[in-house]
């Protein structure tokens, strides 16, 4: 969002000071970054790029650095060359916070706020509690097909979140999950076969420690907020 606004400007300030004429590119750039796996590391990417034939960039370059946002080859600061500096910061899950008010993300708020108002009401029976949470279900499964779809997020992360929000929302409306890779926990206020078939109806495998993905998932989401917030 940030590239896109800093990109309009900069077009609306070309356009309104220099002649069509006059609007020449001087670094041009396509690239593919393959964020999917460890191929992408943290530190600085510079792009070079000229127009000028008595300054040809050379083969290969060498002693390249950046210091304080300047780029120097060797002792001597970059000035005959045009130049963009990428500062890559890496971390292993973009989060929720980073949606931009995606359509899915509303729509998991709205399965919060359902769980959480079951949560606060210690008079709810078992009926409100079951309406609930087919609700919650229904707002889920929406989000999960509008939430793979976004180009943003990497499946292994979408169905983190997914489960992350089902395991949450379940216990505030039931107080626990019906059971934990094993037999069903003594007292629940469900059967295992229902569990089991809204895990199926999720694409979550039925043998997965659910508890222990959504620990490490939201340890990972820690790492992430920590990291950016020291950008």
């Amino acid at each position: 969002m940030v590239a896109r606004t800093i990109s309009g400007l900069s077009q609306k300030i070309l356009s309104t000071f220099m002649e069509p004429e006059e609007r020449k590119p001087i670094l041009q750039f396509r690239g593919d970054f393959n964020i999917a796996t460890d191929e992408l590391r943290e530190g600085y990417y510079v792009i070079l790029g000229t127009r000028d034939k008595n300054h040809p960039i050379p083969r290969p370059i060498t002693n390249l650095r950046v210091q304080d946002g300047e780029v120097f080859m060797g002792d001597r600061p970059v000035i005959q060359w045009s130049y963009v500096v990428l500062e890559v910061r890496c971390h292993k899950v973009r989060t929720r916070d980073l949606h931009d008010s995606a359509d899915w993300d509303l729509r998991l708020r709205d399965m919060e706020a359902e769980a959480q108002g079951i949560a606060g009401d210690p008079l709810s029976d078992e009926e409100q509690k079951r309406q609930a949470w087919e609700k919650c279900k229904g707002l889920l499964k929406e989000a999960q097909v509008l939430l793979r779809a976004d180009p943003n997020y990497l499946r292994n992360e979408s169905d983190n979140i997914i489960k992350q929000i089902y395991h949450d929302c379940y216990i505030k409306i039931y107080g626990h999950l019906p059971r934990s890779r094993g037999p069903i926990v003594i007292g629940t206020m469900r059967g295992d076969a229902q569990y089991s078939a809204d895990l199926l109806a999720l694409d979550i495998s039925g043998d997965e420690d659910l508890a222990a993905t959504v620990a490490s998932y939201a340890a990972q989401v820690t790492e992430a907020r920590r990291i950016m917030r020291s950008e």
